[in-house]
């Protein structure tokens, strides 16, 4: 079922990713941040009060993958690890 163009994520799948990020990140702060006008949620790794690591979840990702696995079959947290402090987009 594909969500419409305002329509909010599941919320199952947004603390899927949070409890993916937390997993993945042991001992940084995961900040959720909306991102309304993207149609897309943004996910920032906060260590030492300074954000590391950076996901854009775009609401066709949420729509069109599967979960709880989504994020491991793409490789997201090895792909973060590797922007650094860039955004990796997930569309």
């Amino acid at each position: 079922m594909m969500a419409e163009s305002g329509a909010k994520v599941d919320q199952v799948k947004i603390q899927a990713v949070i409890d993916y990020l937390k997993a993945e990140f042991p001992g940084c702060e995961i900040n959720h941040i909306p991102k309304g006008d993207q149609i897309a949620d943004l996910f920032q790794i906060i260590r030492s009060s300074e954000a590391v690591h950076r996901l854009l979840v775009r609401r066709k990702f949420f729509d069109d993958h599967r979960w709880p696995n989504a994020l491991s079959d793409v490789r997201a947290a090895e792909r973060m690890r590797k922007a650094g402090a860039e955004i990796v987009d997930l569309a």
